[in-house]
Protein backbone atom coordinates (compact mmCIF):
# COMPACT_ATOMS: atom_id res chain seq x y z
CA UNK A 1 0.00 0.00 0.00
CA UNK A 2 1.14 3.50 -1.26
CA UNK A 3 1.46 6.32 1.09
CA UNK A 4 2.24 9.58 1.77
CA UNK A 5 5.83 9.81 3.15
CA UNK A 6 5.99 11.60 6.66
CA UNK A 7 8.90 13.68 5.35
CA UNK A 8 6.24 15.87 3.43
CA UNK A 9 3.64 16.82 6.26
CA UNK A 10 6.78 18.41 7.70
CA UNK A 11 6.72 21.05 5.22
CA UNK A 12 4.97 23.30 6.65
CA UNK A 13 5.03 25.93 4.53
CA UNK A 14 4.12 24.02 1.10
CA UNK A 15 1.79 25.89 -0.84
CA UNK A 16 1.38 23.17 -3.83
CA UNK A 17 1.26 19.58 -3.53
CA UNK A 18 1.05 17.29 -6.80
CA UNK A 19 0.62 13.59 -5.46
CA UNK A 20 -1.10 11.86 -8.60
CA UNK A 21 -1.14 8.96 -9.81
CA UNK A 22 0.47 7.57 -6.93
CA UNK A 23 -2.04 4.58 -6.27
CA UNK A 24 -2.98 6.03 -2.74
CA UNK A 25 -5.88 4.48 -0.69
CA UNK A 26 -5.99 7.32 1.69
CA UNK A 27 -4.45 10.86 2.57
CA UNK A 28 -2.61 11.19 6.06
CA UNK A 29 -5.39 12.29 8.56
CA UNK A 30 -3.41 15.18 10.00
CA UNK A 31 -2.36 16.15 6.40
CA UNK A 32 -5.11 19.43 6.84
CA UNK A 33 -3.07 20.44 9.69
CA UNK A 34 0.46 19.73 9.03
CA UNK A 35 -0.04 21.86 5.52
CA UNK A 36 -2.17 24.20 6.23
CA UNK A 37 -0.82 26.52 4.36
CA UNK A 38 -1.57 24.61 1.18
CA UNK A 39 -3.11 26.83 -1.81
CA UNK A 40 -3.23 24.05 -4.41
CA UNK A 41 -3.55 20.29 -3.62
CA UNK A 42 -3.76 17.42 -6.98
CA UNK A 43 -4.19 13.92 -5.65
CA UNK A 44 -5.74 12.93 -8.82
CA UNK A 45 -5.57 9.74 -10.61
CA UNK A 46 -5.13 7.71 -7.24
CA UNK A 47 -7.79 5.37 -5.15
CA UNK A 48 -9.21 7.46 -2.46
CA UNK A 49 -12.24 5.92 -1.01
CA UNK A 50 -12.15 8.79 1.33
CA UNK A 51 -10.73 12.42 2.71
CA UNK A 52 -9.51 13.06 5.74
CA UNK A 53 -11.65 15.37 7.91
CA UNK A 54 -8.29 17.79 8.21
CA UNK A 55 -9.11 19.19 4.77
CA UNK A 56 -11.43 21.46 6.08
CA UNK A 57 -8.47 22.93 8.21
CA UNK A 58 -7.02 24.00 4.38
CA UNK A 59 -8.73 27.54 4.79
CA UNK A 60 -5.97 29.03 1.74
CA UNK A 61 -7.10 25.93 -0.62
CA UNK A 62 -8.27 27.94 -4.06
CA UNK A 63 -7.35 24.51 -6.28
CA UNK A 64 -8.23 21.17 -4.99
CA UNK A 65 -8.36 18.21 -7.89
CA UNK A 66 -9.65 15.22 -7.01
CA UNK A 67 -10.70 13.66 -10.45
CA UNK A 68 -10.03 9.96 -10.97
CA UNK A 69 -10.43 8.51 -7.34
CA UNK A 70 -13.25 5.97 -6.12
CA UNK A 71 -14.97 8.87 -3.48
CA UNK A 72 -18.41 8.26 -3.14
CA UNK A 73 -19.18 11.69 -1.60
CA UNK A 74 -17.04 14.71 -1.25
CA UNK A 75 -17.68 16.17 2.30
CA UNK A 76 -19.19 19.64 2.91
CA UNK A 77 -16.88 20.80 5.15
CA UNK A 78 -14.41 20.75 1.89
CA UNK A 79 -16.94 22.49 0.03
CA UNK A 80 -17.39 25.28 2.44
CA UNK A 81 -13.61 26.03 2.01
CA UNK A 82 -13.67 29.96 1.36
CA UNK A 83 -11.11 30.52 -0.98
CA UNK A 84 -11.88 27.10 -2.69
CA UNK A 85 -12.23 28.39 -6.39
CA UNK A 86 -11.73 25.03 -8.23
CA UNK A 87 -12.82 21.77 -7.54
CA UNK A 88 -12.20 18.71 -10.21
CA UNK A 89 -14.39 15.76 -9.36
CA UNK A 90 -14.44 13.97 -12.59
CA UNK A 91 -14.32 10.37 -12.87
CA UNK A 92 -15.30 9.16 -8.97
CA UNK A 93 -18.23 7.39 -7.46
CA UNK A 94 -20.55 9.78 -6.98
CA UNK A 95 -24.16 9.91 -6.71
CA UNK A 96 -25.61 11.91 -10.25
CA UNK A 97 -27.79 13.88 -7.38
CA UNK A 98 -23.96 15.40 -5.83
CA UNK A 99 -22.22 15.77 -9.23
CA UNK A 100 -25.02 18.02 -10.55
CA UNK A 101 -25.05 20.19 -7.33
CA UNK A 102 -21.31 20.15 -7.36
CA UNK A 103 -21.03 21.29 -11.05
CA UNK A 104 -23.30 24.22 -9.84
CA UNK A 105 -20.83 25.52 -7.55
CA UNK A 106 -17.88 24.62 -9.08
CA UNK A 107 -16.31 23.87 -12.62
CA UNK A 108 -15.67 19.97 -13.11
Amino acid sequence: NTSVPEEVLELDNLRTLEIMYNHLASLPEDIGIKLNRLKNLDVSHNKLTRLPASLSKLVELRQLDLSCNKLPHIPEEILQLPFLKFLSFGYNKLTNEEKKTLKKRFKD
